[in-house]
């Protein structure tokens, strides 16, 4: 089977398809059909591949259904009919489809009458379709991921989805663990009862009501405001597969250049200089309508410091850049992170209040 979605790293059995965006045709829910349940199970078995693992997600399935059969009768209703074990799990793995699924019956028709050419990358690399769709909702993803994460200045990048390979299992665990913890404590799905902290978005009750209100109000936007943010979200998806520090900082600076800041003239301004104090103005003005907690003497530091940097690295200062780096509090890894920070609110502002931002870059 070639399919029409990808994993997340949610679990939680879901009556019907929950729209996340009308504009791609993207739907959240769990694999239905016996192919979808065969093709999560054998991909959850790279995963669990032990007898403790798969102890785990049966102790999974139990806590869930103790937790929340008396407040969710599809849930009770599914565990009546399912045992606690690896299967069950699978079946209410939360999935998000890229793609309808009468254009999938084609393209696994053909790939079962070419399985034995050898040729079902051709058949799939030929529907362009199919893989800009799939493409699309990973980068998508990596979107939600920033606008969701509850990790603040410790996110770094990190998706919803389940594409990394099984030897990155401990990011995978590390969810599942947390998922798990939720289920033993004394939290429920209501707003204020939920557990605090950074990791809280890796639990499906905090997220499932606020990623149908963010992709409602991103289909909301108009086509050429829509084609930026997507634009915003594969290099966020470009950021996320990156290992090398210095690209990272590149890629999350520019996508602040690219809602804040203007083209300068020439004739009047040092054109760096001017990039950088739009910068740092604008990214502030933003983040301190989100957190007016937030230390401002602290942020105009480290605003300055990251376009610092960035100047550094797309100049080739590499041992400026490393001697900043290797001064106290100015790690590149933290700064990332910070970075991350403030780009969530300069593309969360973009989304809601798109006019002030289209303001704030002209001026």
């Amino acid at each position: 089977m070639i399919p029409n979605f990808i994993l997340t790293k949610y679990f939680y059995p879901i009556r019907d398809r929950i729209t996340l965006s009308k504009k791609f045709n993207f739907t959240l829910g769990n694999p239905k059909t016996s192919q979808e349940i065969e093709y999560v199970t054998t991909f959850l078995s790279n995963y669990f591949d032990s007898r403790s693992d798969i102890s785990f997600a049966e102790n999974y399935c139990k806590q869930m259904r103790s937790k929340y059969s008396d407040s969710d009768s599809y849930l009770k209703a599914f565990f009546e009919q399912n045992q606690a074990s690896l299967i069950t799990l699978c079946k209410m793995t939360v999935i998000i489809y890229f793609d309808n699924d009468e254009s999938m019956e084609k393209i696994n028709k053909d790939s079962v009458q070419m399985l034995h050419q050898n040729k079902i990358i051709q058949i799939v690399s030929e529907d362009d379709q199919f893989i800009l769709k799939r493409n699309r909702l990973i980068d998508f993803s990596y979107l939600l991921s920033l606008l969701l994460n509850s990790e603040n200045p410790n996110y770094h990048g990190t998706t919803l989805l389940l594409i990394e390979p099984p030897e990155f299992f401990s990011e995978f665990g590390n969810w599942f663990g947390y998922q798990l913890a939720c289920l033993n404590q004394n939290n429920s799905f209501n707003e204020s009862e939920r557990i605090s902290g950074f990791d809280e978005w890796k639990n499906y009750g905090y997220l499932r009501n606020k990623v149908v209100e963010t992709t409602n109000k991103i289909d909301t936007l108009d086509e050429k405001s829509k084609a930026k943010l997507m634009y915003v979200s594969e290099l966020l998806r470009i950021s996320g597969y990156n290992s090398d520090d210095k690209t990272k900082l590149i890629i999350l600076t520019s996508i602040i250049e690219l809602l804040l800041t203007h083209k300068p003239d020439y004739n009047r301004f040092n054109v760096e200089d001017s990039i950088s104090k739009q910068f740092q103005l604008k990214a502030a003005i933003l983040v301190y309508i989100n957190n007016k907690t937030i230390d401002l003497n602290h942020l105009k530091k480290r605003l300055k410091l990251i376009y610092e940097q960035r100047s550094n690295v797309v100049h080739g200062n590499f041992d400026e850049f490393q001697k900043k780096s290797t001064k106290e509090q100015n790690s590149t890894f933290e700064l990332i992170g910070e970075l991350y920070y403030y780009v969530r609110y300069t593309v969360y502002e973009y989304i809601y209040n798109e006019n002030f931002v289209k303001f704030l870059k002209e001026s």
